[in-house]
């Protein structure tokens, strides 16, 4: 999807279902890092360092009072939040329409914010950033390899706010990385023959069906 922001919507919803939402986030956490990682090291090159720092800057300024408000909501209304965050993500993807406002001096701190409150409610980072780069009309690679650069050490900054996984959810952590990994290597060889439309709209649908189903959890 949009440079592989896909990622969080669709496993952010499914993991806090099945393992809690503090657990379900470090998690995702964690394999968003290894997926960022994997990306950024194929095209260092293409990195905007300046642009990601503008966005990261105020998107880790907004994850401490973030973690601490969710600190406070448990169970239903936590998942509520999550839920709706993750729906709301999904719907302005789906839109893929560029924002004017983001190309405006502030467009880095609203998009950044953006992107640091979704993060520490559902470990979702990724579409307010996109949408930001889309609307400065970035290349393709240069969106794709700026947008991890911007997302690996948000995702870490937001991890050690949340807090670091016991030892015994590392072991399961690494599994989980590793599967990711192979997982992204048996895909490579389809990347260009599965219609990118298709790709686009099966995420999407399989986004929303998360959102729906932490909704779900909260009220039944």
């Amino acid at each position: 999807m949009l440079s592989g922001t896909g990622f969080a919507l669709v496993v952010s919803p499914l993991v806090i279902v099945t393992l809690g939402h503090d657990a379900g986030l470090r998690t995702i956490l964690v394999l968003s890092s290894v997926l960022n990682l994997s990306v950024l090291l194929r095209m260092p090159g293409e990195v905007r360092v300046t642009d990601a720092l503008k966005l990261l800057i105020p998107a880790a300024v907004v994850i401490p009072p973030m973690i601490a408000l969710s600190g406070q909501l448990r169970g239903a209304t936590l998942n509520v939040i999550a839920g709706l965050a993750i729906l709301a993500a999904t719907a302005v993807t789906a839109a893929g329409r560029p924002l004017p406002f983001f190309v405006h001096r502030a467009g880095p701190i609203v998009a950044g914010g953006v992107s640091g409150t979704l993060n520490a409610l559902a470990g979702a980072s990724g579409p307010p950033v996109a949408l930001y780069a889309m609307a400065r009309q970035w290349p393709p690679a240069q969106m794709s390899a700026t947008l991890q650069a911007f997302s690996l050490p948000l995702n870490l900054i937001t991890l050690l706010a949340v807090g670091l996984p016991s030892s015994s959810a590392w072991g399961q952590m690494v599994w989980a990385a590793v599967g990711l990994v192979l997982g992204m290597a048996v895909s490579l060889p389809f990347v260009t023959s599965v219609p990118h439309l298709l790709v686009r709209r099966v995420t999407l649908l399989i986004a929303v069906i998360g959102g729906t189903t932490l909704l779900w959890t909260a009220f039944f």
